[in-house]
């Protein structure tokens, strides 16, 4: 600015003397002042002629608040102009991937879980559950159940079949016996609630839910993704380095198409999930010839019933097959 305030004055000076040193008033073709007389003259005056001067600047000064321009025909986000923060090249790329995934699964054996053991309940109590350990003078008797034994015990041994069993199996007077097997029956029924959460006896059919990884995308700072079709069903979630985390279904990045990443290094990730089906099935035999797999236990043979309550686990296989288009917009992280 004081380059042009100097300028400026030497400008005014040159003007104000300009009647001085043009034309020709004596007609001899000699200037009136030549040369040196005009610069002695700026050189004698200049400093009184900037002390006694005001000058005035005018300049023109934006503001703007914490907002970033944005080019609505690229995006609505701040987008830079290169395959990273640095804006260097295009600032967007359309991608596509073909998603093919085959997961095996095998749901859990809980018929074979042991539910009771040594007539302890091997899992939390729901409410006041009963020990099966019952005592008659120098005799104890204790109870060890998988859920599929329970189940079997439950359904088919009522308190006429335990007394039977107690007398002729273990020796147990008819009186004591008696009195055994009501109580064995009574705690039997303050044990369904733990059976039907435990063992799944509340319900014909279970499902087992699975999960499988089929894609994860790393997405440095400053690149965000925005999808644009997608086939087939799957989940998804993002995982940032600040400590982000969300995760929906495919369905929320098709119709509500939100961008993804961008601000810090995050992991994005796409999966399946399906469900494996385990159902109650039961088997049935003459004389008690049941598969070899069916481990009978002694006081089935007093229940009067020639079947075989039973839930195994089952193993299958899951395909998945999809194609997703999306673009990968390359974006300037706002501080």
């Amino acid at each position: 600015m004081k380059t042009r305030a100097v300028s400026m004055v030497l400008l005014m000076i040159a003007s104000a003397l300009a009647g001085c040193t043009t034309g020709d008033p004596d007609g001899d073709g000699e200037l009136g002042i030549d040369t040196d007389v005009l610069n002695q003259m700026i050189e004698d005056n200049l400093q009184d002629f900037i002390n006694n001067t005001s000058v005035t600047v005018h300049q023109e000064i934006h503001y703007h608040n914490n907002t970033t321009y944005v080019d609505n025909s690229e995006s609505n986000m701040n987008v830079g102009g290169g395959s990273g923060a640095n804006g260097s090249l295009p600032g967007s790329i359309m991608q596509v991937y073909r998603i093919q995934d085959s997961a095996q699964y095998t749901t859990g054996d809980i018929g074979n879980n042991t539910f009771v053991l040594d007539g302890i309940l091997q899992y939390p109590a729901i409410g006041i559950s009963p020990n099966l350990i019952y005592t008659i003078g120098s005799t104890t008797i204790s109870f060890t159940f998988t859920c599929n034994e329970f189940v079997n015990a439950y359904e088919h041994m009522n308190s006429g079949e335990w007394r039977d069993w107690l007398h002729y199996e273990r020796g147990i007077s008819w009186s004591d016996a008696g009195q055994i097997a009501e109580q064995i029956r009574d705690d039997f029924y303050q044990l369904t609630d733990e059976s039907n959460t435990y063992c799944l006896t509340g319900e014909s059919v279970h499902s087992q839910t699975f999960e499988s990884e089929m894609l994860q995308m790393e997405l440095s700072k400053g690149e965000a993704l925005d999808f644009i079709h997608i086939s087939g069903y799957w989940l998804w979630n993002i995982s940032c380095d600040d400590g982000f985390f969300d995760s929906n279904s495919k369905y929320e990045l098709e119709d509500d198409t939100p961008l993804l990443g961008g601000w810090e290094d995050c992991v994005f990730t796409i999966y399946q999930s399906f469900s494996g089906q385990m159902e109650w099935e039961r088997d049935w035999s003459d004389n008690n010839d049941f598969p070899s797999w069916i481990n009978l236990p002694d006081w089935h043979n007093y229940s009067g019933n020639d079947g075989w309550y039973y839930l195994n686990s089952e193993s299958g296989t899951s395909e998945h097959d999809s194609i997703i288009y999306f673009t990968k917009y390359f974006v300037v992280p706002v501080e």
